[in-house]
């Protein structure tokens, strides 16, 4: 009863709030770079996103997670008399605290990891079709032309299928779970460093991360190479989202998930 209820949650982006048009003629006006003026532009993007037919105790937990990333959230007076009742609520931010709220909302329960997966596919892409590219922090020009390449390593460890055979799964199970369980690294090769940069963001935000061979925040403008730490669930679920961005992310979701057939 409980997941089909779930996969009846449904998330829309309802509105965007971009930053005025004059905004890129006063930071060339006061010389301040591509990568900090695309930075900014991000951060300073707004959407408005309903998430509908969700437990009230899932709201709650919601409205919690999202006050203490500085978003506003409104719900039904259902949701503070903690009501058993389904109900839809209203939340607005940048893209940065939506992908750190779908981090948190992961690891929650009541349904809330699908609302996370719903929240990140809701946001536009840099490219996404039908909508007007929305800026991230890394120029164009920095990107173009970069092709993707991703090499899988997989740790040395013992052997998870065992270890759950002894713990007495059967074989399908064992397999199953070590699948689950199984930490996979991914090396990137020559990343534009402000790519990486929101990639990191949107590998935290599914429970993974990244680490990055260059230090970014001292804007490095060489191409850095990078690694993901990913347990193979959270690998595909990325890679599903990149691929649903378009653009450059599109590419390097596409190779993700050539990596993990």
């Amino acid at each position: 009863m409980h997941n089909s209820q779930h996969k009846k949650i449904t998330v829309r982006l309802v509105a965007t709030s971009e930053p005025p048009a004059e905004l890129a003629a006063w930071f060339q006006d006061d010389g301040i770079d591509g990568t900090t003026a695309a930075a900014f532009t991000a951060a300073a993007t707004f959407y408005t996103v309903t998430v509908e037919n969700i437990q009230a105790r899932a709201a709650a937990i919601i409205r919690q997670e999202a006050a203490a990333r500085g978003m506003p959230c409104a719900v039904p007076p259902a949701v503070r008399r903690h009501e058993p009742v389904r109900v839809s609520i209203v939340l607005a931010g940048n893209r940065r605290q939506f992908l750190l709220l779908a981090r948190k909302l992961y690891a929650q329960p009541f349904g809330l990891p699908i609302v996370a997966r719903r929240l990140l596919a809701a946001l536009p892409g840099p490219t996404a079709p039908g909508n007007k590219p929305v800026p991230v922090p890394a120029p164009d020009a920095e990107a173009a032309g970069w092709v993707p390449e991703m090499h899988l390593v997989r740790p040395a460890g013992d052997d998870l299928v065992s270890i759950f055979l002894a713990l007495g799964a059967d074989r399908p199970g064992a397999r199953l779970m070590a699948n689950k369980a199984e930490m996979l690294l991914v090396k990137i090769d020559e990343m534009p460093p402000a790519l990486a940069d929101e990639l990191k963001t949107r590998a935290l935000a599914v429970g993974a991360d990244l680490a990055i061979a260059r230090t970014v925040a001292a804007f490095d403008p060489q191409p850095t190479g990078a690694v993901l730490l990913a347990t193979r669930r959270q690998a595909a679920i990325l890679a599903r989202a990149l691929a649903a961005s378009g653009g450059v992310w599109a590419a390097m979701g596409a190779a993700l998930q050539r990596l993990l057939h």
